[in-house]
């Protein structure tokens, strides 16, 4: 079981919030980004981000579709260990104001 402190909550909320809602952000801070070709179309960014930056991890996938916008977030969550890896799935894109939002998850 984990025990955690409050925190640790707020540790693990911030990581999050780096993490789940600002992934774009994130590359203009990382201290590496590889391009790869994707054998399913469009482009994976593996990032590596500089110790200073609060995510969840050090090292992630972002996989861009060929219109540019991220579709999957793969990374692990090593406020958990090694072995919490997750792939968070991205879509749903409508323009709201101008920017294109994720809006899978809300409702119609």
């Amino acid at each position: 079981m984990l025990r955690w402190t409050p925190e640790d909550v707020g540790v693990f909320a911030a990581g999050a919030l780096w993490t789940y809602v600002t992934p774009p952000l994130l590359l203009r801070d990382a201290s590496s980004v590889r391009l790869r070709r994707s054998s399913r179309g469009g482009d994976e960014l593996a990032v590596r981000l500089d110790e200073r930056i609060a995510g969840h991890a050090p090292q992630q996938v972002l996989h861009v579709d060929l219109a540019g916008h991220i579709v999957r977030h793969d990374y692990t969550a090593s406020a958990f260990g090694r072995w919490a890896y997750a792939a968070q799935e991205v879509g749903g894109y409508r323009l709201i104001d101008g920017v294109a939002l994720d809006t899978a998850d809300l409702p119609s």
